[in-house]
Order: structure tokens, then sequence, then C-alpha cells
């Protein structure tokens, strides 16, 4: 296997987020969990 394939084989490293975006439409909605959320 050459180099180019050796890159595509790997798996990309894993994303880690701070902040996350909650629309506030749907914390107006009846099957809001917003309960969780605190």
């Amino acid at each position: 296997m050459d180099d180019a394939a050796a890159e595509l084989a790997e798996e990309p490293p894993a994303r880690h987020y701070r902040t996350i975006w909650i629309s506030d439409i749907h914390l107006g909605t009846k099957d809001c969990k917003a309960e969780y959320l605190l």
C-alpha cells in the first residue's frame, strides 16, 4: 500500500466540542426536554 492509500485508510482524529447550539424554537415545543439541560 502506498502512502496516499495509507492516509485514506486512517480514521480522522476525534472532535471535541465545548459549546452546543440549541434552537429556541425547539425549546418551545411540547416534546422539549429542557429539564435535561439543567
